[in-house]
């Protein structure tokens, strides 16, 4: 590993927190999600777009929109699913 992959300094921590919100949601964690959807790694944004459509975060539907540019594929297809669970 790189360094930047575990430890407390890497993305692994906040992807297993963000994986975390799949299984127990509080909607007060709407406003981080939404926040992380930033997040330097591909791997926290795909997975934060999988919380936004796992939970129904219709407010988060324009970080899901912007998502649709990210340069990762994995990332886009991730928003994508999101919305379309979103908007129908």
């Amino acid at each position: 590993m790189g360094g930047l992959e575990g430890g407390r300094e890497g993305y692994w921590p906040r992807v297993w927190g963000a994986r975390g919100l799949l299984h127990v949601w509080s909607d007060g964690a709407a406003a981080a999600i939404i926040a992380a959807a930033s997040d330097d790694s591909w791997r926290v944004r795909e997975m934060i777009a999988k919380v936004i459509a796992a939970h129904a975060v219709d407010r988060a539907i324009p970080t899901l929109v912007a998502l649709m540019s990210d340069p990762v594929p994995r990332v886009r297809r991730a928003a994508e699913r999101a919305l379309m669970i979103l908007t129908t």
